[in-house]
């Protein structure tokens, strides 16, 4: 039987190795898969993965073992995440979407028909659409909305991942997805078929 995330967390804090290794391994893919939904770069994810299991190690002994652990974890890789994402913003200057969409190597977020190449092309054009306008959002807004639609988490996970209550995320939520809207309206009005 696998010991659960308290008991590797206080044999981590004792300086156990193995212990906190275990802990990586057990979330990794997990973090790897919210730090990229608000990246949409392996490189950039990559790194940020690194430096938020870096925290970890050097933060655990501030871990309060009467909360869940994975909570506690989560918002230090999405808090990392949007560190880096205002950043970014502030220092990327102009760029063309072409370089910024090749950058990020956008992969389609659903399966393709294989025997209706149209459609597919047409999925790929809007699921390519949809990710570009999601990264030109707020940084702010941008991870509220990934956390509620692609972490599936509630508003009060969220309120308490990003350190803020209920009403600031419903707002936050409510923005990214007029910005979004405005985004795209141009997209979805010249007939789109996706």
């Amino acid at each position: 039987m696998e010991p659960d995330d308290k008991d590797l967390v206080r044999r981590a804090k004792e300086g156990d190795r193995y212990s906190y290794e275990v802990l990586v391994s057990r979330y990794k893919r997990k973090l790897y898969s919210v730090i990229y939904r608000m990246t949409r770069n392996h490189h950039v994810t990559d790194e940020l993965l690194q430096e938020t299991f870096l925290k970890l190690y050097t933060s655990i002994d501030t871990y309060d073992e009467q909360y869940p652990f994975y909570p506690w974890l989560h918002r230090i890789a999405v808090n990392t995440t949007i560190n880096c994402l205002k950043k970014e913003s502030r220092r990327q200057g102009e760029r063309s979407l072409d370089e910024e969409m090749e950058e990020r190597n956008v992969q389609p977020v659903e399966d393709r028909n294989p025997f209706d190449p149209e459609k597919s092309a047409q999925i790929k054009e809007r699921d390519s659409r949809i990710l570009a306008a999601l990264q030109e959002i707020s940084p702010t807004y941008r991870t509220a909305l990934v956390l509620r639609v692609f972490d599936d988490l509630s508003y009060q996970e969220i309120a308490d991942t990003l350190k803020t209550n209920i009403g600031t995320v419903m707002s936050r939520l409510n923005r990214a997805r007029l910005q979004l809207r405005d985004l795209l309206k141009d997209y979805f009005q010249n007939g789109s078929k996706a």
